[in-house]
């Protein structure tokens, strides 16, 4: 019951009183008194209210001041980034590095026997698209809740790409790799649009339609969303598989379309179980990698017999094949769950995209692992395993120095005029 109700009730009951007593004219003592005590009462209450009102708005102030104290603390403190994704990026480089081992040290192995090496070589080749596959994961992961394109960031990815690009071009020309000429150099200029690095002219292209993506993601009811990932996985991914092709079935730029909007799903409506642990996660993640690696042991064995299945080794290996899919997301989600804070991982995972452009340019790849490593003839060698390993571990952490290095002796400079030009740019169009 309200102030006023409660002070109406009392003048009510002393009115029916009144009433039933005495005439309007007349007033007895006893009544008068009693007004007397409604009034003080009413006087007193009113008081307490108005105090009380007084007093919160005193307190509802002291709160807002300490809260933007707090803001302004955290401010000047500014929270370190949580690891876990950086963890995981750091391993997809390293794995992604082992694929580039693989693959473009041109090992061939008779398929008359299965040896170590080969296997190692499988498995070393394997982790190349299952790592491309988290690493757009996770910028999806992160994207799908940014509300516009920053100008900043594409100026900051394209400067990187010409950088590395210049870079690859002097070493084609000292290593006598690519002859010189001007319209080679000018070519180096525009690594986006010539396709220089394929996965970096894809991934510029989603991030440019990342805010139209984001716009019909949430849109989109979680039914209609679920049924379009259902129907994208059975047609990019499960009749692929099934249907026995080797190939990839769609571009890149569309696969990487998907993977955003799978990260997006998986973001939005989270799918994964509370009370299920991220080394439970990592697990089963594990065991579908050693799973999908098990088809290349299984063709080699099959293949001594009958010479044309061989050939079908890396058939779950590509980035659309759902055993390689699967791998990727449960990964992913393992990684997740996870919640720590190193600031040594979060150094050196801001070096990874650097450390891709650098060692796997057409020519610094061509002079890393053909004419300064010579990287096959490890072939038939029993060291071929402690090797290779020493080899990426290597390759890995001079190209992250060489990044870090760019990172803080010039990007760290231009970025503050990139920052500002871009900003005005942002507001003229805004």
């Amino acid at each position: 019951m309200s102030l006023n109700e409660s002070t109406s009730n009392k003048y009510d009951e002393i009115n029916v009183y009144s009433s039933s007593s005495s005439s309007p004219q007349e007033s007895s003592p006893l009544l008068n008194e009693e007004r007397d005590v409604v009034d003080e009462e009413e006087r007193i209450i009113l008081n307490e209210e108005e105090d009380r009102i007084i007093l919160n708005e005193e307190e509802e102030r002291d709160f807002e001041n300490a809260t933007v104290e707090n803001q302004e603390s955290s401010i000047s403190r500014p929270r370190e980034r949580s690891s876990n994704f950086e963890l995981l990026r750091i391993l997809s480089m390293f794995f992604i590095v082992m694929h580039h081992f693989s693959i473009h040290g041109e090992f061939e192995f008779s398929s008359e026997k299965v040896t170590l090496n080969r296997l190692w070589i499988q498995f070393m080749y394997m982790g190349g698209k299952i790592n491309v596959n988290i690493f757009i994961l996770i910028s999806g992961f992160f994207l799908v809740n940014s509300k516009k394109l920053k100008l900043s960031k594409v100026l900051k990815l394209e400067l990187q790409l010409i950088t590395y690009s210049i870079i690859d071009f002097i070493i084609g020309i000292i290593t006598n790799v690519k002859p010189f000429s001007l319209s080679n150099l000018v070519e180096h200029f525009f690594p986006v649009i010539t396709n220089y690095w394929w996965f970096s002219t894809n991934y510029i292209f989603l991030y440019l339609f990342f805010p139209l993506i984001n716009i019909l993601i949430n849109n989109l009811r979680k039914k209609t969303y679920s049924n379009y990932l259902i129907f994208m996985i059975t047609i990019w991914s499960i009749i692929p598989t099934l249907y026995g092709s080797t190939s990839n079935q769609c571009s890149q730029l569309i696969w990487f379309g998907f993977l955003y909007f799978l990260a997006g799903y998986i973001r939005k409506y989270p799918i994964i179980e509370r009370n299920i642990r991220s080394f439970i996660w990592l697990f089963f993640g594990v065991l579908s990698y050693l799973f999908t690696f098990s088809s290349a042991l299984f063709c080699d064995i099959l293949g001594i017999y009958i010479p044309s299945l061989a050939k079908y080794y890396d058939h779950f290996f590509g980035w659309e094949k759902f055993p390689a899919l699967l791998t990727s997301v449960l990964i992913f989600i393992a990684f997740s769950k996870m919640n720590f804070t190193s600031r040594f991982i979060n150094l050196i995972a801001s070096s990874t995209f650097g450390i891709y452009l650098l060692h796997d340019g057409p020519y610094m790849r061509e002079f890393i692992w053909k004419k300064f490593l010579m990287v096959s003839n490890y072939k038939d060698n029993s060291l071929l395993i402690p090797y290779s390993m020493a080899v990426v571990f290597s390759v890995f952490t001079i190209a992250s120095i060489v990044e870090l290095i760019r990172i803080h002796f010039f990007e760290k400079y231009y970025m503050k005029f990139i920052d500002s030009f871009s900003k005005k740019i942002e507001e003229l169009f805004s």
